[in-house]
């Protein structure tokens, strides 16, 4: 299990590809979204804003947070392992080692992540 300290640096490296990012020669979406990553094993959820490109700051909320346009659950070696590459979104996905609550264009982006 990875500690929290981990989590938090490894989930500032993610939200920021997507601060600002251009992901295939595309844009991301204007539109604000709230973005939840819910740490099963350490029982920690994370929230982030992104709006007009742009990512706000990681804030720590109470499980069970409303309102999130993408709410993303897993473990935290899981999380690890996706950042650092070694596991595929797709196969995550498959064998149900992680969850993901968006709509499709949300799930296509965070898939070009990863």
């Amino acid at each position: 299990m990875a500690t929290r300290a981990e989590v938090d640096r490894t989930l500032r490296e993610l939200l920021g590809r997507l601060d600002g990012a251009q992901l295939n020669d595309a844009k991301l979406p204007s539109d604000s979204r709230t973005i939840l990553c819910v740490v099963t094993d350490l029982e920690l959820t994370y929230r982030a804003e992104y709006s007009k490109g742009r990512i706000g700051k990681l804030k720590v909320v109470k499980a069970g947070s409303d309102g999130a346009d993408v709410r993303i659950t897993l473990s935290s070696d899981e999380l690890i392992s996706l950042a650092q590459g070694r596991t595929s979104l797709p196969m995550a996905l498959l064998f149900g080692r992680i969850r993901v609550d968006a709509n499709a264009r949300d799930l296509l982006l965070l898939r070009q992540l990863f």
